[in-house]
């Protein structure tokens, strides 16, 4: 028997998360999310992660930001929630795993180059057991299955076409913007 109650209060947190301070709140959780999930994997010193964000929490919010901007592009050409947070979630989980990987070989980040060295990734892979081969591969088949079924089974918000653009357009702005103010700024990078 259903609870008239617990039904009502599902429908208003449904008809919340339709709207665009709920849609908002609930994309600003994920990148929170995530941004916390890739400094989990990627740092051996969490602790030390931690205080540095209290110190300077401006290092926190640079973090979040990219995640949130990559959220929001996904969402505004898809329209779809559980879509544009599982894609960036995988993704960004995927490089921090990769870039964990690197760093305990070769004590250095991934970098953007990094992404040419096919050859390099295959004799790496050629060394571990066939075991953790299948492993591996059965791993990215889920994880790019993830995406898939929760874009084929979640429904399009409907968002009229002139807010879709000006989120676009406001997105790529705040994308190019930033990078240029203050991710590229050198000085802000090393404080």
């Amino acid at each position: 028997m259903k609870d008239p109650e617990r039904t009502s209060y599902l429908n208003k947190a449904k008809k919340f998360l339709s709207t665009p301070a709920g849609i908002a709140l609930t994309l600003l959780c994920a990148a929170v999310f995530i941004t916390g999930i890739v400094y989990l994997i990627t740092t051996t010193k969490i602790l030390y992660v931690g205080r540095n964000i209290l110190h300077a929490p401006t290092m926190l919010l640079l973090n979040i930001l990219p995640v949130l901007l990559a959220l929001l592009l996904f969402f505004f050409l898809t329209r779809k929630i559980g879509f544009s947070c599982s894609l960036v979630g995988i993704v960004l989980i995927f490089f921090a795993v990769v870039d964990r990987v690197k760093v305990s070989m070769r004590q250095e980040p991934l970098l953007p180059t990094d992404l040419t060295l096919a050859k390099e990734v295959i004799a790496i892979l050629k060394t571990f057991p066939v075991y953790q081969l299948v492993l591996i591969g059965v791993m990215l088949i889920v994880f790019a299955a993830l995406p898939v079924c929760s874009f084929l089974k979640s429904k399009a918000i409907a968002l009229p076409p002139l807010p879709r653009i000006l989120g676009l357009v406001l997105v790529l702005a705040c994308g190019f913007g930033p990078n240029h103010l203050w991710y590229a700024n050198q000085a802000l990078y090393e404080s």
